[in-house]
C-alpha cells in the first residue's frame, strides 16, 4: 500500500463570505457540490492512504455498446473510440464500414493510425488515380468511374494488407458532410447524417482476398488525436495547445459550466506562462515545464474531470470568494508577512508529518511517445535525507497518465514527494485585515517570535468563523521552499527503462505470409519437397525468434512399388529480421533409396512470433497450397431488353492448377448496370453472382431474382469483377484468378 498525495489533485474550495453564485443552475449545482466535497483544511496539499496505487487503463481497445460517455480529449494522444456504426455491403457482405468517435468535440486533427496497434502511414488517393496506384486492388475496384469526390486515405505502400482497408477522418465541425463512399455503398448512411460535433474516423475494410483477410476479423483502430483547440487569454486566440493552464481553465468553463468572468484572467496567464517555461534536459535539448495530454470520459464527479489535468502541472484550481484560480506548481515569493501582531485566537503546530503519511520515494505512471502510450512506470524518485531520516524506505504512488514524459513526471514527483514531507503546519487566527488579503496557495513569511516559528509558508486553507460576534479568518498553512521546485536535470534525471519486450496494443504477428513450393518427382533420399515461407518481420518490438511450421501430404514409392500415401511435418525458426526461411520435407526413419513422389499438396503453413520462452503470439496461418486456376478467357454479352431481369451473359474459361486437382471450383461476376420497366426512370444497381461447379469452363447467365420479371431494358453495363478460385475436399480455397 503505498501513499498518494493531492497536490494539484483537487479543487479548493474556499468560503465565500458573499456566497457564490452561478450563471446557470447546472454551474450553481456543481460549484455546491465541490464545495461540499472539498472544504478540508489542507486539501490540496495533505496526504492521503493510496489503494492500490493507480490502475493501468487501456488506451487500445475500441468500445462497443449501445450508450456510451461523450469523451474529450486534450493535447496529443493516442486513444481507441466508441464504434457508432457497423454495417456490410456488397455480395456475401464482402465489405465492412465502421464509423469510430474519438471526441465529442471538434478537435485539431487525426495525426496517426494504428491498425492492430502497428503504426501506418497515410496515402490520399482519389479515382482518377486508380489506374496508377492500387492497379485491380483497393476501394476503387469496382467503381471505376467514381468521380474525385470519393477520395480515401490508404496504408502507404508497403504496408500489409494495403488493398484491404480504406479511411477517412471528420474532425467535429458543426458543418461537416458525411463520408461519400459510406453513402454511395450504404443505404442506411445518408446525407443527412452528419455527426455533427463528432469527430471520428469512417473505415471501410474488404474481406474477400483469401490469405489476406484481418487474422481478428475485425482490427483495432487507434489514432494520435490532436484534441480540443483552447482559449489562450495571453493572445486572445483560440488554438490548439497542451499547455495544462489553459486546459484546467477549458475544462471549468465548457464542462462545469464556470463563465469566463469567473476565471481569474492573472493567475491563469501567470499558470500558463509557467507550464511554458523551457526545462533543460540530460544530455542537451528542453521541454516545456508542464504539457498535458489526456482524455476524460464525461461522468462521475466534476472534480474528477480537473484532478489528473492539475497533477499533470502539480498545480492546483481553487474557489476563492466565487472566483476560480489556476496555479502551476512553482515557487512564489511570499506577498505578505504575517507577525505576532497579526495573530487573532487560535495557533496550533504540527511540527512535522507523522510517519506513517511520510514517503521518501516517489513512484508511479505516466503515458507518452516514451512508453509506446501505454500507461508505464517513470524512473521512481528518492529522497535520500528522508531515506536517512527515516531508516527504511516508504513510497508514494501517483497516477500521472496526462503527462507526456517521462522527465516531466520526474520533476512533477519531487514535488510531490518533498511537499508531502514538508515540515510544520500552522493554523491560526488573524487579523480581518490580514486574513481578507490571501487566499489558498499564496506564499506568506510567518514570524512568530513568541512561538520560536519563522519561515515561508503556503496558504493551503482560507475560512472565516464567527468569534464573539466578529468575523474571524483562519489560515492553514504548510511550510514551502524553493528548494522543493529546483530541478537539476544532470544529478537528478533517470533515463526511462522500459522492460517489457513486448508493448500492449503492439501487432506482434509476422504478416502477409505466403510461401512456395519445389516438389520433387525422383530422388535418392527422402525428401519430396521444399516448402519456403516468406512474411513481414514485425519490426515494431522486440522478440527471440520467428517460428515456422508446415504440413505436407504426398505419396512415394520405392523403385517400382505400390504408392503409398504419406503426412510429414516440418518446423524451423528463423532470427529476428529474417523474412524468409526454407524448410525441406525429410523423414530421417528413410534410408537411401530410389524414391519416386508424386500428388504433393501443403495442407498448412503457419508461423509466429517467439517473445521469450514462455511467451508467443498468434499464429498466422495459409490453409493449403492449392493454388489458384490459370486464367485464359472471359467474354460478355449484353443485353439491353429481357423478359427476366437477365442483363449479360458472362461466358468464362480457366485453366487447372499447375500442382495439385481441385475438387471443384467458384466463379464469381460483379455486374453494375441500369435498369427500368415500362417508363419508370432507370435504376443503377449492382449484381453479385457466383456458382461452383467442377469444369473449368461456364456460361454464366446472370439472373437476379429478386428484381421483378416482366420487360425489362438495361444500358451502361459495366463488368466490375470476374474471377475464379480453386476448391479442395475439405473446403481450402486458393486465391482468386481475375479473368
Amino acid at each position: 500500500m503505498g501513499i498518494e498525495t493531492s497536490i494539484g489533485a483537487t479543487i479548493i474550495a474556499g468560503t465565500s463570505i458573499a456566497g457564490t453564485t452561478a450563471g446557470t443552475l447546472a454551474a450553481l449545482a456543481i460549484n455546491i457540490a465541490i464545495s461540499a466535497a472539498l472544504s478540508a483544511a489542507a486539501s490540496a496539499i495533505a496526504t492521503k492512504v493510496a489503494g492500490d496505487g493507480p490502475s493501468k487503463a487501456t488506451r487500445t481497445g475500441n468500445i462497443k455498446q449501445p450508450l456510451t460517455p461523450h469523451e474529450w480529449v486534450y493535447g496529443s494522444v493516442r486513444k481507441g473510440g466508441a464504434v457508432f456504426y457497423v454495417n456490410g455491403s456488397g455480395g456475401s457482405n464482402w465489405v465492412l464500414h465502421m464509423c469510430i468517435a474519438f471526441a465529442a468535440h471538434e478537435i485539431e486533427s487525426f495525426d496517426e493510425i494504428y491498425i492492430n496497434g502497428e503504426l501506418c502511414g497515410l496515402d490520399l488517393i482519389k479515382p482518377s488515380d486508380y489506374a496508377s496506384v492500387l492497379s485491380a486492388e483497393g476501394p476503387f475496384a469496382r467503381w471505376p468511374n467514381l468521380d474525385d469526390s470519393y477520395q480515401v486515405y490508404v496504408p502507404a505502400k508497403g504496408f500489409k494488407r494495403r488493398a484491404l482497408v480504406a479511411f477517412q477522418f471528420r474532425e467535429g465541425t458543426e458543418d461537416q458532410v458525411p463520408v461519400p463512399f459510406q453513402v454511395f455503398e450504404c443505404s442506411n448512411w445518408t446525407a443527412a447524417h452528419q455527426a455533427k460535433s463528432r469527430a471520428y474516423l469512417y473505415a471501410r475494410l474488404l474481406y474477400e482476398e483469401t490469405g489476406k483477410a484481418w487474422p481478428s476479423f475485425i482490427p483495432a483502430f487507434t489514432a494520435r488525436v490532436k484534441g480540443k483547440r483552447l482559449y489562450d487569454p495571453r493572445n486572445g486566440l483560440t488554438v490548439w495547445s497542451d499547455n495544462t493552464a489553459l486546459i484546467a481553465a477549458d475544462i471549468l468553463e465548457n464542462l462545469m459550466f464556470v463563465p469566463r468572468s469567473r476565471i481569474d484572467a492573472t493567475a491563469l496567464i501567470e499558470a500558463a506562462n509557467v507550464c511554458d517555461e523551457t526545462v533543460p534536459l540530460k544530455g542537451g535539448g528542453s521541454e516545456k515545464r508542464y504539457r498535458g495530454s489526456g482524455y476524460l470520459v464525461i461522468e462521475g464527479e466534476p472534480e474528477d474531470w480537473v484532478e489528473p489535468v492539475c497533477k499533470a502541472m502539480a498545480g492546483a484550481v481553487i474557489e476563492h470568494h466565487g472566483v476560480y484560480y489556476i496555479h502551476a506548481g512553482t515557487w512564489r515569493a511570499p506577498t505578505l508577512s504575517i507577525s505576532d501582531a497579526d495573530v487573532m485566537g487560535v495557533i496550533r503546530v504540527r511540527t512535522a508529518t507523522s510517519d506513517k503519511d511520510r514517503a521518501n520515494v516517489c513512484r508511479g505512471m505516466f503515458a507518452g511517445v516514451d512508453s509506446y502510450d501505454q500507461p508505464t512506470d517513470f524512473p521512481q524518485v528518492s529522497d535520500p535525507e528522508g531515506i536517512a531520516e527515516d531508516g527504511f524506505e516508504q513510497s508514494m504512488e501517483v497516477n500521472l497518465e496526462w503527462v507526456p514524459s517521462h522527465t516531466q513526471a520526474q520533476r512533477i514527483a519531487k514535488i510531490l514527494l518533498l511537499t508531502q514531507r514538508a515540515g510544520r503546519t500552522v493554523e491560526i487566527g488573524t487579523t480581518l485585515l490580514k486574513g481578507l488579503d490571501v487566499k489558498p496557495w499564496d506564499t506568506v513569511s510567518l514570524s512568530l517570535r513568541s512561538f520560536g516559528i519563522t519561515g515561508t509558508f503556503r496558504v493551503v486553507d482560507h475560512h472565516v468563523e464567527i468569534e464573539g460576534g466578529a468575523l474571524q479568518p483562519t489560515l492553514t498553512l504548510q511550510e514551502s521552499s524553493p528548494a522543493i521546485y529546483a530541478w537539476d536535470a544532470e544529478t537528478e534525471q533517470q533515463g526511462l527503462k522500459v522492460d517489457a519486450s513486448m508493448i500492449p496494443g503492439t501487432d506482434i504477428e509476422p504478416d502477409n505470409l505466403a510461401f512456395t513450393t519445389a516438389i520433387a518427382i525422383s530422388a535418392g533420399t527422402f525428401n519430396p519437397a521444399t516448402i519456403t515461407a516468406v512474411w513481414d518481420d514485425p519490426g515494431n518490438t522486440s522478440f527471440a525468434a520467428i517460428e515456422v511450421e508446415a504440413i505436407l501430404h504426398f505419396q512415394y514409392r520405392i523403385g517400382a512399388g505400390t504408392w503409398t500415401d504419406a503426412v510429414t511435418e516440418t518446423k524451423g525458426e528463423a532470427a529476428p529480421g529474417a523474412e524468409t526461411l526454407a524448410l525441406a520435407i525429410t523423414d530421417e526413419s528413410f534410408g537411401a533409396a530410389a524414391y519416386s513422389f508424386q500428388g504433393h499438396q501443403v495442407e498448412r503453413v503457419r508461423i509466429r512470433t517467439r517473445i521469450n520462452p514462455f511467451s508467443w503470439s498468434d499464429w498466422v496461418v495459409v490453409d493449403g497450397d492449392l493454388q489458384a486456376p490459370t486464367a485464359i478467357s472471359k467474354a460478355v454479352t449484353n443485353y439491353t431488353t429481357r423478359i427476366y431481369h437477365q442483363p449479360a451473359l458472362v461466358k468464362m474459361a480457366w485453366g487447372a492448377p499447375t500442382n495439385g486437382t481441385p475438387a471443384s471450383y467458384e466463379v464469381e461476376v460483379t455486374l453494375t448496370y441500369d435498369w427500368k420497366q415500362g417508363a419508370n426512370p432507370y435504376i443503377t444497381t449492382t449484381y453479385t453472382e457466383r456458382k461452383t461447379l467442377k469444369a473449368r469452363s461456364l456460361n454464366l447467365q446472370l439472373w437476379d431474382k429478386s428484381k421483378p420479371n416482366g420487360s425489362t431494358q438495361f444500358q451502361n453495363h459495366v463488368l466490375n469483377q470476374a474471377r475464379v478460385r480453386a476448391i479442395s475436399t475439405d473446403g481450402t480455397v486458393s486465391s482468386w484468378t481475375v479473368l
